[in-house]
């Protein structure tokens, strides 16, 4: 299978992203993909939201406020010509980016974004099924959401979120002995990431981390234990974090 990306947006909005895909080039409906021929590229076409099946409701409602997400998947071999059809299709609408490569990029940011073309094997045509692009943001500061749809509570201040802070700092601080390099040095969570339970902390030089607590609830016997990762300072932690997948031990 080749690379995907997927286009999420409310109804109306869909409805004009596939209106000016049928209208880029040659559209023919098929029972999987619908093929769409733009000159010399093709690209598969999913119209049927099954895609948001894969989708958590929190990251949904994260990256598309109080709407109900509808969704457009896009199949592509070449970086090129997907990034010229995406900017074609989403120019002066409201929706979001989703690479499936970590970052969601907004629609309107688009155009001037920095997005990186990491390519797999430069030689290799679609069949070998690496993915020949990765496009990423490159943002100044961590902090948007948007940017980290693995990681939750970016941002957030409402109870639950507080609370789950104020635990997580408290047993970090019950397992980090004396001599531990990050001993005293947390003065907060920015953020979580569920699969691997790893929280982003915040140190007392501004500097962030990615740590991964015990949750022994007790004082840990080694100085390297909790395991941790200095990020850097905003700028140079973003460009760490955004390829963060959890942790590798």
């Amino acid at each position: 299978m080749r690379p995907t990306l997927i286009l999420l947006s409310d109804a109306e909005t869909k409805m004009v992203i596939l209106e000016r895909l049928r209208a880029a080039g040659e559209y023919r409906p098929e029972p999987v993909f619908d093929r769409l021929t733009v000159g010399d590229a093709s690209f598969g076409v999913d119209p049927t939201d099954a895609v948001l099946a894969e989708y958590d409701a929190g990251v949904l409602e994260q990256a598309l406020p109080s709407v109900q997400a509808h969704a457009v998947m896009l199949e592509y071999g070449v970086r090129e010509d997907v990034r010229q059809l995406v900017l074609a299709v989403t120019e002066g609408l409201h929706g979001v980016l989703d690479t499936n490569y970590g970052p969601y990029l907004r629609f309107g940011d688009l155009p001037g974004s920095r997005w990186l073309a990491r390519p797999g094997h430069p030689e290799s045509d679609s069949s070998t099924g690496e993915p020949l692009a990765i496009f990423e943001e490159q943002p100044d500061e961590l902090g948007d959401p948007m940017i980290w749809p693995r990681w939750t509570g970016f941002g957030e201040s409402d109870a639950v979120t507080e609370s789950r802070r104020s635990a997580v700092l408290a047993e970090l601080r019950r397992e980090l002995v004396r001599r531990h390099p990050l001993f005293g040095r947390i003065t907060g969570i920015e953020a979580f990431h569920a699969a691997s339970d790893d929280v982003l902390a915040r140190l007392d030089d501004g500097t962030l981390a990615v740590v991964h607590p015990t949750w022994s609830g007790n004082p840990e016997h080694s100085e390297n234990c909790p395991s941790f990762v200095i990020q850097g300072k905003a700028s140079e932690a973003a460009q760490r974090f955004r390829t963060y997948e959890g942790w590798v031990e």
